[in-house]
């Protein structure tokens, strides 16, 4: 009930990242970084449920340097939906296993 309708749009209409540079960003990343990629599927009108699609994963995954990907079949708040999975993956991850 609190929720403000201008948020939801600034990250539909493009506003909400306007002049930032993902790719850019995502290449200066030198550490390792995980992907989490959750649940997604695109609605009758073509709008994007989710987070990233495969594409956009795949790409993200293209500039990482040091980058690790794991699909998973969560929500998209994934720590939410799958709190012991996100966490074994999570601490896998920074245990370097």
């Amino acid at each position: 009930d609190q929720y403000d309708p201008h948020f939801g749009d600034a990250f539909y209409v493009g506003r909400w990242t306007a002049g930032f540079d993902h790719a850019e960003a995502l290449r200066r990343i030198s550490c390792p970084a995980l992907l989490l990629h959750a649940n997604f599927k695109y609605l009758e009108d073509g709008t994007l449920d989710g987070a990233i699609d495969q594409a956009d994963a795949d790409r993200a995954m293209s500039l990482l340097s040091a980058g690790s990907y794991r699909r998973i079949d969560a929500a998209h708040t994934v720590h939410i939906d799958k709190p012991a999975e996100f966490a074994r993956i999570a601490e896998a991850f920074f245990l370097g296993q």
